[in-house]
């Protein structure tokens, strides 16, 4: 009896992260959702990984107990491993393939401390020449859990960001502080 319940946890499970995942997919691009520093992207493509993983272990450890219990193996266990392995190949690739987008969001606080500004490691491609930058996007928080991408800075160093009452600079960029939880 305990595994039918661990399946049905795993399946359950399966089925929230698949529609997280393709909620953070399909919404809106204006906005980005950082939740406890990890972007919705990493979230999106774990989410996306791990369901059909967890569907997969749910169906082995199915067809484990019916060859235990010697009860009859139909082929939809199996069927349901390698109909599920085919997303988790997929959703595999597409991880390890953006493995260098992965990143948290880091602040950087004013001498002061009294206001912030987030970002969060990127790699920038020129669309005329496709050279590849290391650079930063600046967020600006707008809610909770909401942030809207202010700039696209290569070669960003946090150590050469001046603070001024009313905004940050950084080289040429302006940089403006987040309003929310004023």
């Amino acid at each position: 009896m305990k595994i039918k319940t661990i399946n049905t946890i795993l399946v359950i499970l399966a089925l929230v992260l698949a529609v997280v995942g393709i909620l953070l997919c399909i919404k809106d691009d204006s906005t980005i959702i950082v939740i406890c520093r990890i972007p919705e992207k990493t979230i999106s493509d774990f989410s996306l990984l791990l369901a059909p993983l967890l569907l997969v272990v749910s169906c082995i450890i199915e067809l484990i107990r019916r060859i235990k219990e010697h009860e009859p193996r139909k082929s939809l266990f199996v069927v349901g491993v390698m109909l599920f392995s085919i997303p988790l190949v997929f959703f595999g690739k597409n991880f390890l393939d953006d493995y260098d987008a992965y990143h948290l969001v880091n602040k950087v606080e004013s001498p002061d401390g009294e206001n912030t500004i987030y970002y969060y490691d990127t790699i920038l491609v020129n669309k005329y020449t496709d050279k590849r930058t290391d650079g930063a996007a600046v967020l600006k928080r707008t809610g909770f859990f909401e942030y809207e991408e202010a700039a696209l800075i290569p070669d960003f160093d946090e150590d050469d960001i001046e603070w001024t009452s009313d905004h940050a600079w950084y080289k040429l960029w302006i940089l403006d502080y987040s309003t929310y939880g004023d």
